[in-house]
């Protein structure tokens, strides 16, 4: 664990809260708290209170303690114990970019919890030394920003306070920066300053203006794409080095958050077909169900246009064109993010309540202009006050050409032609995909896992094993699956795609050759028992984000059959077991967001073939794991949600085919490691491998064979 040099100062908050003001005297170097924590030195203070670098007693353990108190005083105050609540789930969070919470208590009026002690800069200082960011770097520090929320959100926590202060830069030995998330959703208080807003009950305000969704601005609920607009207001400061929305008070800086069209400022400042204006439009969307709904969609398109990581070869801020952003291609396979449709509309419920809160609070009248815009396709485009006539005439013959490109897009994704056939080329057979040349319908994807856009001619082997995976259009366009031949494909993967339902799945039926199918974040329901019982070959199966009970997987003629399931949803764990009890063929299993207790675990035993099973317990425990070691095939197993310490050495020992074991170790020394190794004698070589989680102490490697 390596040492602070200095901690983010927020000077956007008050200070009235510190310890001190609260009636909490300030803790000297030397001084004992809490009868564990020896103080070494202050590393600062916020509105919340007040951070010291501690050595824990017992543990000889450098730390950063950070001391703070309810705004009452009071110990039983509803919204302290809502902070202590959250505090100690915080705790359960273990991944590299958020810093590790470990202990969380109250002495007397005073709350405090112990945390991960780093070494680095805050994103805010480094900013105010640079102005703004290579586009390299700032998408290096928003990815991993990206990866940390996405495993938060998936673990119920929003953070609701991003802002550059809380984002911690570590840099590496190779240049590079590690991103540490701090201050993970613990702010609950209230200061006075300007830019200083921290409320957490319903109705309330939390964050700072400066960085505040519009549903943050008047207090409506908040979720996890309220921190995903935070996000997006960091990422544009990481590129220009200015704000986005900053009026002469917080109040106006509110109003420019609700109602000020960030569209025609990402014109201005990026020019047209920009990725990064893009990536930041989808996530300062004003209405919510036009936002980037996940971190991981986000991450899916900066993936997608060789941003994170960054591989990205033009320029950045005024593309014109790029290999992975031509207009064609962003058109079919459209980014998650709705943002760059036509049609946007401003949240006048939003602006109503705003302007309630305005009225309540006697601020008089707040006037600031709304921007207005109209986005084409694929780009972001502005529309002139007043235009020539020549102009007038040059827009509509573009309008004109734009609609007939349009309809010849429509004609052909509505055409029944057949999209493949089988030949004879240089004498061998091949299976002939022929497309549209400028325009794909998502991509194909060999058996070495090359993806390839469809579109044009594509040529394989007729007996090679392909996958496909449509873009958006196939929700528009369903009919596109039976321009296919039965025997085309043995996989399908439909990701992020609420437009696709059970009945678009309806037009694949004739694929009997499927035996793997993928589908994330649609619309698809429990009628999709119908469409799996007329794919007799399928044994490979995900469902997520969808609507999609244990129940209806009880009614697929075919469960006793799988062989593969990943499963999220709404549901119980021992419902699902219950559903896919007759599988007894299962060979590895993954289980999001469902809760899993002792007796689910003894369940699993009875799945004697699982070589693999990935779930999340934040409540596992050495004894629960020891449960598993009664599964005789398991070879790799992951875990989340937890922290894996050396008190569960002993029970991996016993796995008799683990060769893989992915989970949250923390607190392991080589002294561990090498009596797992002994105790492991005669059994396959076993590679552990940390999830994302705070770095070993002193330096450990995470990997053991």
């Amino acid at each position: 664990m390596t040492q602070v040099q200095g901690s983010p100062q927020e000077p956007d908050i008050a200070y009235q809260n510190s310890p001190s003001a609260l009636g909490v005297s300030e803790l000297a170097p030397g001084q004992e708290f809490a009868g564990v924590y020896q103080i070494k030195r202050s590393l600062g203070g916020g509105g919340m209170g007040r951070v010291y670098e501690v050595v824990h007693k017992y543990l000889e353990k450098p730390m950063a303690l950070k001391v703070f108190q309810s705004v009452s005083g009071n110990i039983s105050n509803s919204e302290f114990q809502r902070t202590l609540k959250e505090a100690r789930a915080l705790s359960r969070l273990a991944h590299r970019n958020i810093v590790k919470v470990y202990d969380v208590a109250t002495d007397g009026k005073c709350a405090y919890f112990s945390m991960e002690l780093v070494q680095g800069e805050s994103l805010e200082t480094l900013l105010s030394k640079l102005g703004s960011l290579s586009a390299s770097l700032a998408f290096q520090i928003f990815g991993q920003l990206m990866e940390a929320l996405d495993y938060a959100h998936n673990r119920g926590v929003i953070h609701r306070d991003i802002k550059p202060g809380n984002i911690m830069i570590v840099w590496q030995s190779d240049g590079s920066a590690k991103v540490k998330l701090v201050d993970f959703g613990i702010a609950s208080f209230y200061g006075e300053a300007s830019n200083s807003i921290s409320l957490t009950k319903s109705g309330e305000v939390l964050g700072s203006p400066l960085y505040m969704s519009p549903e943050q601005a008047v207090g409506q609920r908040v979720d996890k794409r309220t921190d995903i607009y935070s996000c997006g207001l960091v990422l544009y400061e990481m590129l220009t080095g200015q704000r986005i929305f900053q009026g002469e008070s917080a109040m106006l800086t509110l109003g420019m958050h609700i109602g000020e069209d960030p569209v025609p400022i990402l014109l201005e400042k990026f020019g047209e077909d920009s990725p990064a204006a893009k990536v930041i439009a989808g996530c300062l969307e004003k209405e919510r169900d036009r936002r980037y709904h996940m971190a991981g969609e986000v991450l899916d398109d900066l993936n997608y246009l060789e941003l994170y990581p960054f591989r990205y070869q033009g320029a950045i801020l005024r593309s014109k064109k790029s290999p992975r952003t031509s207009q064609n291609k962003l058109e079919a396979r459209q980014l998650y993010t709705s943002s760059l449709s036509p049609g946007r509309t401003m949240p006048w419920a939003v602006l109503a309540c705003f302007f309630l809160i305005l009225a309540g609070l006697s601020l008089g009248l707040i006037f600031y202009s709304t921007r207005d815009s109209k986005v084409g396709a694929g780009k972001l485009t502005t529309v002139p006050s007043s235009i020539s006539v020549k102009q007038d005439e040059a827009a509509q013959t573009e309008q004109r050409q734009n609609n007939d490109e349009m309809a010849k897009l429509d004609a052909y994704l509505s055409a029944t032609t057949p999209f493949s056939r089988l030949e004879k080329r240089e004498g061998r057979l091949c299976r002939v995909f022929s497309f549209a040349k400028d325009s794909s319908i998502g991509f194909i994807i060999n058996s070495s896992g090359l993806p390839s856009d469809a579109a044009g001619d594509l040529v394989f082997a007729a007996d090679e094993e392909l996958a496909f995976v449509p873009f958006t259009s196939i929700g528009r366009y369903p009919k596109l699956f039976q321009r296919f031949r039965s025997d085309d494909f043995v996989a399908v993967e439909i990701r992020r795609n609420l437009s696709v339902n059970s009945e678009t799945l309806s037009h694949l039926t004739h694929m009997k050759k499927l035996r793997r199918l993928v589908l994330e974040s649609t619309d698809v329901r429990n009628d999709l028992c119908e469409t799996l019982n007329q794919l007799p070959a399928l044994d490979d199966l995900t469902i997520s984000g969808s609507r999609v009970e244990p129940e209806a997987l009880a009614k697929w003629r075919g469960v006793a059959k799988l062989k593969h399931l990943r499963y999220s949803a709404s549901a119980t764990t021992a419902s699902l077991l219950d559903a896919i009890k007759s599988a007894t063929d299962l060979e590895s299993l993954s289980i999001y967001g469902l809760e899993i207790n002792a007796a689910d675990l003894k369940t699993l035993t009875k799945f004697k073939k699982l070589a693999q099973l990935k779930f999340t317990e934040p409540d596992l425990t050495a004894e629960d794991l020891a449960v598993l070691t009664a599964l005789p095939e398991l070879q790799t197993l992951r875990v989340n949600g937890c922290v894996v310490g050396p008190i569960f050495e002993p029970v991996i020992a016993k796995f008799k085919k683990l060769t893989f074991m992915e989970a949250p170790f923390a607190y392991w020394t080589y002294i561990d490691y090498a009596k797992l190794k002994k105790d492991r004698k005669g059994k396959p070589a076993l590679n552990l491998r940390e999830t994302r989680v705070v770095d070993l102490e002193d330096g450990l490697a995470s990997e053991f064979e």
